[in-house]
């Protein structure tokens, strides 16, 4: 079973060569072997009521009654709420807490018959960019177990790379579901903000916060949003946007009539490692030769992303983490982090000048007219190429404990990521092959495809055209 995709399982699922009980065992089995040395799951939910879910969609499809998703294991990223398991976000300030309701996406993964495994390791409060800040420890890359596998959603990034599960879920902030795609070899979704619901999860920056997951392949990854995705009652951000069956949709692009724009100010081999850029290069090569269109385009002010987005992220995480005050539920704030209170801090400094009266004066309310400045250069950009692709990362996955010293060098690793979180547009990102550092290590690279608004339905048919699922086969993990 190693290996195997979420469409194969699927088939073999449907034609009766494996079991949902089975299939699950395997997974129970994999993960008890591997994990002690990944880190990845923060909790499992208890061996019987996995395995008593397995055997009920046994029964189930034995009499016809299957859904998308019957019998499929899947892991959540631990700031998803699922009713009646342990929920931390990573950080012991909720340590003991449980779950008393299901996040929207979860509710909608069930309802098609997925059964949760677990709950995936992650930086604390979705707060990093490595996997480090987590209070449960850090995850490690199984492409080599000495570096980060990217953050904040490295365990669920590592999960499907380790083949722990088919599927995971992840949120994305300001790049924690592209960054961890590009640095453990497979396919990730930061979806339009809006299309799928945010109720139920943790909130980091409420403004920026967007719901997505992860897959070996495009298929897979167009399969689940076709399943999550969608309005919701509950969650006022979400769009009446009709949701399309994107996996039905894949084979339906003519790269010749694709128009790709290639980010001039994010191709800079002063701020982007050069294997990077190379590996990047190649893929659009074989993009070209398939019949697309390349043109170099320039945003004006894109740099300025990263300060925009640490303002504005700062700002809402600390105002989102005042309800953490251990009366209600959880541990006090003396529990906090260090990652977590450098932002809160921050956060807090951002917001002393809101005062009634000063209005638009406020620093806070400068970023936001900044971002609205950025969102029209991304519109005119739109208007004269289809999808914008650009490296994920300047760098190659790095060496755990690498960075934790230097805060600031660490949020350079967001510095292709943020800019598109600030202005709302969906980006997935995928694998495009292997390049090796200085240290002889191989490791993987991601290619970040970028697109207008609900436009993942194109997003995944040039996914379909670049990616290289077949690299996880080169992790050797015993």
């Amino acid at each position: 079973m190693q290996n195997w995709d979420l469409k194969t399982i699927l088939a073999k699922l449907d034609k009766g060569e494996i079991s949902s009980t089975e299939l699950v065992q395997y997974y129970l089995d994999r993960i008890k072997k591997t994990d002690v040395k990944l880190n990845s799951f923060i909790s499992l939910r208890p061996k019987e009521e996995i395995l008593k879910e397995a055997k009920e969609a046994d029964k189930q499809r034995a009499s016809g009654k299957v859904r998308k998703l019957t019998g499929v294991p899947i892991g959540l990223k631990d700031n998803f709420l699922a009713e009646g398991t342990r929920t931390t976000a990573a950080s012991k300030v909720l340590d003991n807490f449980v779950a008393p309701y299901d996040a929207t996406a979860v509710a909608r993964l069930k309802n098609e018959g997925a059964i949760i495994i677990g709950k995936l390791n992650m930086d604390a409060w979705a707060h990093g960019s490595s996997g480090e800040n987590s209070d449960y420890g850090p995850t490690r890359n199984p492409w080599h177990l000495d570096y980060t596998p990217g953050g904040s959603s490295s365990g669920p990034a590592t999960a499907i790379a380790a083949d722990l599960v088919p599927i995971a879920t992840g949120t994305d902030t300001g790049g924690s579901i592209r960054l961890p795609a590009a640095f453990t070899g497979v396919v990730g979704i930061k979806p339009t903000y809006g299309r799928v619901s945010r109720y139920g999860t943790v909130a980091m920056a409420s403004s920026t916060d967007s719901i997505g997951h992860f897959s070996k392949t495009v298929w897979d990854n167009a399969y689940i949003l076709s399943i999550t995705a969608g309005h919701d009652k509950y969650d006022a951000t979400t769009s009446k946007v009709e949701v399309p069956p994107y996996h039905e949709l894949l084979d339906k692009l003519d790269p010749k009539d694709l128009k790709v724009g290639i980010v001039k100010e994010f191709f800079d081999e002063n701020i982007i490692d050069s294997v990077v850029l190379a590996k990047t290069e190649q893929a659009i090569k074989e993009l070209e030769k398939k019949g697309a269109t390349i043109k170099t385009v320039s945003i004006k002010n894109i740099e300025r992303g990263l300060e925009l987005y640490y303002i504005l992220m700062s700002a809402e995480v600390a105002s989102n983490l005042a309800r953490y005050d251990g009366i209600r539920y959880g541990n006090d704030r003396t529990y906090f982090g260090q990652e977590a209170k450098r932002r809160i801090m921050l956060g807090t400094y951002v917001l002393s000048d809101v005062i009634p009266g000063k209005g638009l004066e406020t620093t806070y309310a400068k970023v936001a007219m900044a971002r609205g400045y950025l969102q029209q250069e991304f519109k005119k950009a739109f208007k004269e190429v289809d999808v914008l692709l650009t490296p994920v990362s300047p760098t190659l996955p790095f060496k755990l404990g690498s960075k934790t010293g230097d805060p600031l060098q660490m949020y350079m690793s967001d510095l292709l990521t943020v800019t598109f979180s600030i202005v709302g547009v969906p980006g997935l990102v995928v694998p495009i092959g292997t390049a090796t550092n200085k240290e002889n290590v191989k490791l993987p690279v991601g290619i970040q495809i970028i697109g207008p608004n609900f436009s993942e339905t194109l997003l995944y048919q040039v996914g379909k055209l670049l990616e290289k699922p077949e690299i996880l086969n080169e992790i050797n993990l015993t």
